[in-house]
């Protein structure tokens, strides 16, 4: 018996091998939920980093708790410099990880390109809100740019349709 224990030596070890492997799966099949999903629960980040930009005190990166809202963040920049455009700033908006607040100078009227605004900006605006803005941007894709101002009539919602 030794000897043909001997000889099959590799197809009894590949044999033990494979049962080890599928006791492991059978275990870890076993901790799934009765759903057949395995439950992983993920902590939400305690803090999260956000830039702040333009007319504050200190602009910069700033650490803060998750759940913050705009007027947190220009608190930690310093808050507001004395040339800041409070236009369109929700200072109740929440913030996430990573996001970027950028504080405009108060001549921010009357430097707005409609070439070249992005809709956060066109939307500080008078008039102009989000809906506008975007109707802005997608009129400048579509047509190319503006070559006159009396142009942005053309757009939906702006001139007279």
């Amino acid at each position: 018996m030794w000897q043909w224990l001997e000889q099959h030596r590799g197809p009894i070890i590949l044999f033990l091998i494979a049962l080890i492997l599928i006791g492991g799966a059978v275990f870890i099949y076993r901790q799934v939920t009765p759903g057949g999903a395995l439950e992983v629960t993920i902590a939400p980040a305690e803090e999260i980093t956000v830039s702040v930009t333009g007319e504050v005190k200190n602009p910069g990166s700033y650490e803060l708790p998750n759940g913050a809202r705009v007027a947190n963040a220009i608190k930690a920049a310093g808050g507001f410099t004395h040339n800041a455009y409070l236009g369109g700033i929700d200072l109740e908006q929440r913030l996430g990880h990573g996001e970027h607040i950028h504080i405009y100078h108060i001549d921010v009227l009357s430097k707005v390109n409609i070439n070249t605004a992005n809709a956060s900006l066109l939307d500080t605006l008078p008039g102009i809100g989000p809906v506008k803005a975007q109707n802005i941007i997608d009129y400048r894709t579509e047509h190319g740019p503006f070559l006159s101002i009396e142009e942005i009539q053309n757009v939906w919602g702006i001139g007279v349709r």
